[in-house]
């Protein structure tokens, strides 16, 4: 959950399109081309509301999407380093904790970057809710809360980020030993907190590209033990690496340099087409099928598929699992593995603001 979380702060998305309420409450977004969209509305001393697969599709008849402003808090205070020195321009992060059954869906995030004087003001929280905070700052590993706390009202809380190691290392492959450029590696530093209770406790992690020779280098990585690191690539099988494992890296020293070596082994490759359900015609997705609804993906690691999951502008989202006994077939070393998904269409949704408590706009 943590690699998560971080990858979620790390990848803030930038709006398509951004709008202001007037007097009324009222919200028009007039250039957002067909699709599925997260509609998000903020306002200062006020929760933010996240509503979720809002349809656009410019052939279909407009409704108006009511979105109520509940209840907010506040969460306060400055970004240090070490000595005691402010951090200009860190950026503040809040991900609401969610149920397990929906960790799937994309988390609700509240940002904010620090001022000169380190100095930051969160105040579009949801009140009695539960958060994980964090911090990401240049030069240091994104540090963020083992347990979720809940905030209510005004409260304030001081960050101090510590002085970390580096961390290199080389990707290379297992057969060929060649390097692996623009491999992913996600590493977690900290205690681990499986119960998500609030300890007071914090952990670093953070992910980051291979260079066109294999390799890469974590800088400010907090000094401990690494319980879990994980590496993908496209067209190989993921290596992870923990303590359960017992092949996890070694741990990492105040300003010291740590080095690992890691080998990828190559996958398998799953092919297949997406179709509408009605006309039998190619429609394309969101991402990965090209313009004939075909997409490819490769690396897969051999075995089953316990879950699948594919999404299409103006369709309902299709799932396969095990649990509902309609999963892909096995994947294969070195075989191909070909599916074919129907879609249906979906509906379209939009709306108004109002306040929680007097239902004005």
């Amino acid at each position: 959950i943590m690699f998560r979380m971080v990858n979620m702060a790390m990848n803030m998305p930038s709006p398509a399109e951004q709008t202001k309420t007037g007097d009324d409450g009222f919200f028009t977004l007039t250039s957002l081309e067909d699709g599925v969209y997260r509609l998000v509305a903020r306002r200062s001393g006020y929760a933010s509301e996240h509503e979720k697969d809002v349809v656009v599709q410019t052939d279909r008849t407009s409704k108006t999407l009511t979105l109520v402003l509940g209840e907010g808090a506040q969460l306060a205070g400055v970004d240090k380093d070490p000595p005691g020195k402010p951090i200009v321009g860190a950026r503040v992060t809040a991900i609401q904790e969610t149920a397990r059954r929906k960790q799937k869906e994309p988390p609700q995030r509240e940002y904010t970057p620090t001022t000169e004087n380190g100095e930051y003001v969160l105040d579009t929280l949801e009140s009695k809710s539960q958060y994980r905070f964090g911090v990401m700052a240049k030069g240091f590993m994104p540090l963020f809360d083992t347990g979720a706390k809940t905030v209510e009202g005004k409260e304030t809380r001081n960050f101090e980020l510590p002085v970390g190691g580096t961390l290199k290392g080389i990707v290379i492959d297992k057969e060929t030993f060649k390097p692996i450029a623009d491999a992913s590696v996600a590493v977690f530093v900290g205690e681990m907190n499986w119960r998500r209770r609030d300890t007071g406790k914090q952990a670093a992690s953070t992910i980051v590209r291979t260079d066109k020779d294999g390799k890469f280098e974590m800088n400010g990585v907090m000094p401990g033990p690494i319980p879990s690191a994980q590496v993908k690539a496209v067209g190989y099988v993921t290596a992870s690496y923990s303590q359960w494992t017992q092949n996890q890296w070694e741990e990492v020293a105040e300003d010291e340099v740590t080095e690992v070596r890691v080998e990828l082994e190559r996958g398998g490759i799953v092919k297949g087409t997406v179709l509408n359900a009605d006309d039998k015609q190619a429609a394309s997705t969101i991402v990965r099928t090209n313009k004939e609804g075909k997409f490819e993906l490769r690396g897969v690691m051999p075995g089953p598929i316990p879950s699948a999951q594919v999404k299409a502008v103006g369709y309902v989202t299709a799932s396969y699992s095990q649990w509902t006994q309609n999963q892909w077939s096995d994947v294969k070393e070195d075989e191909v593995t070909e599916v074919r998904v129907e879609l249906e269409r979906g509906g379209i949704v939009n709306g108004t603001v109002t306040n929680a408590e007097n239902k004005e706009p």
